[in-house]
C-alpha cells in the first residue's frame, strides 16, 4: 500500500484545506515553522460550520474576528492521531532490496508501521504541553537499529517530550525536553507524508532519525524563526560517550519560498575512540513557482508522468505544511499573533491547493472542477491555465459548498459497472469458428474491402491487444535529417532549438534534450525525425517535427542514429 501522494493525496490535501478553512474561518507561503523532518499530526474532525471567508494574511490587513471563548480544559486539549501503513514488495532479483530504507522485504506482505500519537500543544492559555508517539512494525526496528542502549530500548516510542511556552517576546519561547525526531532532511518517518515511499538514500544514510535532549525555539515573526538543540547525539536515547551534540535551525520565508537551514556538530564515536566528530549541514528549500514553470515545460514536451510527479510532490509538501503548522490548534488561540499566523497558514494552504488543482485539471477534469468550485472559484474552464501563478487567490473569497469529491459507490453501482464491462468485453471479441477462423456477420462477405464489418472487427481486437496494423505504421513518415543549428531556448532549461536539413528542405524543431546534449555536440549529427507531424508552438516558436530517442531510466534521452552513411531525406521503413 503506497500512501501519500497521487490522486488520493490531492483529495486528502483538498479535504484538509477545506476543513481547516471551515473550522477557522480565516488564511497564506510554502513553509514549515519547525523541523523539516518534524512531527506528524492529523487535524481533529471539522466542525459543522458551513462557510468561511479567506481573510488577509499577517502582512495584508484585517484578520477575521471571533467571539471570545474560554480556554479548553486539559482533556479536550489533547489531540489524538494514528496511522497504519503496510505494503507488498517484489524485487526482480528475488532477494531483499539492499538500497532501500523501509520497504526492505521481497515477496512479502509487510506491516510497515502502526502509529498512535497523543499531543497537547503548549499555548499562551495553557503553557505546559506534551507529545508522545507510539510506533511498532518494521520501521520501528530499523529506526532503532543504532540505539546504544540496545535495539529494544524505547523502540516503540518514536518521540516523547514535554513542552513549556515561556512568556518571552511576542510569540513566546518554546522549550521541549525528551526524545524527538531530527530537524534534518526533507523526508519523514511516516510514509504518508512523503512523495517517495522508499525515501532517498540521504534520508537513510546521511541524517539521524531522532535525538534525546532539549530544544529551544523562538519565532521573531511569521517569516523568521530559530531553534537551538543540545542533545546526546545521533539516534541515541542512551548516550554512548560523555560528549554532547549541539545544533541550530534557521527558517526564513522570503516571498513565496521557504528555506530551512540546519547544522549539527558533536563527537559521535563511543567513549575511548579516536576522532569521531561529525558535522551535518542540511538545507531544505521549497518554491511553488518553480513547480508551475517546470510542469508546463514537461507537459509541453509530452512528458506527462514527470510533470505529474512534480504536482504530487507539491501535494506532499502542502500535506506536510498543514500537519506541521496545525491550523486547528492556532484557531483555538485568541491572541493577535496566533490569528495572524493562522491567516497566513490557511491562505498558503488554499493557494497551494488551487495551483495543484489547476495543474491536475487536464488529467482529472471532473475531480479538479469540483475542488475548484468548493474553493469558491467558480467554473475552472473559464480560467486561463496558461496564466497560472502564485498569489491569484483573492482575499475575501468565499468557499463554495464543501462535499466529497469522490462519493463512496454503493454495492449495486459496482455490480452494474462490472456487468457493463463484461458486456463490452463480449461485444469487442470477434466470433470464431471451430477451425479457428474469424466468422463474418450475417449479410457480409468474407474478404470484403477495407471498412467492411470483418475488417473492423479485426481492428477492434487488435486495438484491445495494444497493437497497430501495417496501415497505421505506414502513416508515420520517418526520415533522416542532419543538425545544422543547435541552440538553447531562452527561459527553458530543457529545450533546444534545432535547424535540420532533410536534403530538400530545412526545418526548425524544438526538442527537450538540453539536459542530455550540449548544443555544440549536435552540429553535423544525423538523426531520425517524424517528418509528417503537425506543427505546434512551444515558447512562442513553431516546431515542425519530432526527434526519435530512447528514454533511459531517469528520463535521460539517447538520440537514434546510424552506423553507416545514410543520405539526407531517406525514409525509414
Amino acid at each position: 500500500m503506497h500512501s501519500g501522494t497521487g490522486l488520493r493525496g490531492l483529495v486528502r490535501v483538498a479535504a484538509g484545506v477545506l476543513a481547516s478553512l471551515v473550522v477557522a474561518g480565516v488564511p497564506a507561503v510554502m513553509a514549515a515553522d519547525g523541523a523539516a523532518n518534524g512531527q506528524s499530526a492529523a487535524a481533529p474532525p471539522a466542525s459543522s460550520q458551513s462557510t468561511a471567508v479567506v481573510a488577509a494574511p499577517a502582512d495584508g490587513g484585517a484578520t477575521a474576528t471571533t467571539d471570545d471563548a474560554p480556554a479548553p480544559d486539559f482533556l479536550h486539549s489533547i489531540e489524538v492521531y494514528g496511522l497504519v501503513d503496510g505494503y507488498y514488495g517484489w524485487a526482480f532479483n528475488e532477494t531483499n532490496p539492499q538500497l532501500r530504507n523501509f520497504d526492505v522485504n521481497h515477496n512479502n506482505f509487510s506491516l510497515n508501521y502502526v502509529e498512535l500519537a497523543l499531543a497537547k500543544p503548549a499555548t499562551d492559555k495553557s503553557r505546559a504541553g506534551f507529545r508522545v508517539d507510539f510506533g511498532a512494525g518494521d520501521t520501528a526496528d530499523l529506526v532503532n537499529a543504532f540505539e546504544p542502549g540496545g535495539t529494544g530500548y524505547l523502540k516503540y516510542v518514536q518521540q516523547a517530550y514535554v513542552s513549556v511556552l515561556a512568556p518571552v517576546g511576542k510569540g513566546g519561547l518554546t522549550v521541549d525536553f525528551g526524545k524527538f525526531v531530527t530537524p534534518a532532511g526533507g523526508e519523514v518517518i511516516e510514509s504518508k507524508d512523503n512523495f517517495n515511499y522508499s525515501r532517498g538514500l540521504l534520508f537513510a544514510l546521511a541524517i539521524p532519525y531522532y535525538h534525546m535532549g532539549a530544544r529551544v525555539g523562538y519565532s521573531f515573526s511569521d517569516k523568521v524563526s530559530v531553534t537551538g538543540y543540545l542533545v546526546n547525539g545521533w539516534n541515541d536515547v542512551k548516550d554512548n560517550n560523555g560528549a554532547k551534540t549541539v545544533g541550530a535551525s534557521l527558517a526564513i520565508k522570503p516571498g513565496k519560498a521557504t528555506i530551512i537551514a540546519n547544522y549539527l556538530v558533536g563527537d559521535e564515536q563511543p567513549e575511548g575512540s579516536d576522532g569521531g566528530t561529525r558535522n551535518l549541514i542540511d538545507l531544505v528549500a521549497t518554491l511553488a513557482r518553480h513547480t508551475i514553470k517546470e510542469f508546463h515545460e514537461l507537459f509541453g514536451l509530452h512528458q506527462f508522468s514527470r510533470a505529474l510527479e512534480l504536482a504530487w510532490a507539491l501535494v506532499a509538501a502542502v500535506d506536510k505544511y498543514i500537519v506541521e503548522n496545525e491550523p486547528w490548534a492556532l484557531a483555538e488561540e485568541k491572541d493577535e499573533d496566533s490569528r495572524a499566523r493562522l491567516a497566513t497558514v490557511l491562505y498558503t494552504s488554499a493557494e497551494a491547493l488551487r495551483i495543484v488543482t489547476a495543474l491536475a485539471y487536464p488529467i482529472i477534469p471532473q475531480a479538479s472542477a469540483k475542488i475548484w468550485s468548493q474553493l469558491g472559484l467558480g467554473d475552472i474552464t473559464k480560467f486561463p491555465l496558461a496564466d497560472l501563478h502564485w498569489g491569484q487567490l483573492k482575499l475575501g473569497t468565499r468557499l463554495g459548498k464543501v462535499e466529497p469529491v469522490f462519493p463512496r459507490a454503493d454495492k449495486s453501482t459496482i455490480e452494474r459497472m462490472q456487468q457493463m464491462e463484461e458486456k463490452n468485453r463480449g461485444a469487442a471479441a470477434p466470433a470464431t469458428t471451430e477451425a479457428g477462423q474469424t466468422s463474418a456477420p450475417a449479410g457480409t462477405t468474407p474478404g470484403a474491402s477495407q471498412g467492411s464489418a470483418p475488417l473492423n472487427q479485426a481492428t477492434t481486437a487488435a486495438a484491445v491487444d495494444g497493437k497497430i496494423n501495417i496501415d497505421d505504421f505506414a502513416k508515420i513518415e520517418l526520415r533522416v535529417a542532419q543538425v545544422k543549428v543547435a541552440e538553447r531556448v531562452k527561459g527553458a532549461d530543457k529545450l533546444l532549438r534545432l535547424e535540420v536539413d532533410l536534403g530538400t528542405e530545412t526545418r526548425q524543431i524544438l526538442a527537450g534534450i538540453a539536459e542530455a546534449y550540449a548544443p555544440e555536440t549536435l552540429i553535423g549529427r544525423k538523426i531520425v525525425i517524424v517528418a509528417n507531424l503537425a506543427p505546434r508552438k512551444l515558447r512562442g516558436l513553431e516546431s515542425n517535427g519530432m526527434l526519435l530517442a530512447a528514454s533511459l531510466e531517469g528520463g535521460k534521452p539517447v538520440l537514434a542514429g546510424f552506423l553507416e552513411d545514410v543520405p539526407l531525406g531517406a525514409r525509414l521503413k
